[in-house]
């Protein structure tokens, strides 16, 4: 993602300009650690470089849903999703079981950090704390807090 959108973000988001650039560029070992994380938890439906199965289960790759809003992605990990969504103009009408029950803040966050940054999406990092947030019912899915870029899963 571009340094003048990451500003923009730190701006609508109240974040300074060297938080936001921190929160651009996750480590090597955060991307890592959500690369297994994803193996083992997600690559089984979406596949394991996010094409996932046409019609059946959403792709993650060059995915213009998980672009839109990453809020949403939290939410859809830690709390499931049942019923149509639409990813690059294919419909999918499915259940995805609520996988983040089972792992930390830290867990979600480095999964969907791993996925904003592969696969040709736009970048971005999520945090822990919007994990947290978002876990507690303090957000339904949109909105203010969790990254810099990316969506769901």
């Amino acid at each position: 993602m571009n340094v003048r959108l990451n500003l923009l973000f730190a701006a609508l988001l109240g974040l300074t300009a060297t938080t936001a650039m921190a929160a651009a560029a996750p480590d090597a070992a955060t991307l890592a650690k959500g690369h297994s994380l994803f193996e083992n938890n997600c690559s089984a439906c979406h596949q394991a470089h996010g094409e996932g199965m046409p019609g059946v289960f959403p792709n993650l790759a060059k995915s213009d849903f998980l672009a839109a809003d990453p809020q949403r992605a939290v939410h859809f990990v830690l709390h499931g999703h049942s019923g149509q969504i639409t990813v690059n103009g294919v419909t999918y009408d499915g259940t995805m079981p609520d996988v983040g029950a089972s792992l930390s803040n830290q867990d979600v966050a480095d999964i969907l950090t791993y996925v904003l940054n592969s696969w040709g999406n736009p970048g971005g990092q999520i945090q822990p704390d919007a994990v947290a947030q978002i876990r507690s019912g303090g957000n339904s899915g949109s909105g203010s807090g969790a990254t810099e870029g990316g969506s769901k899963k």
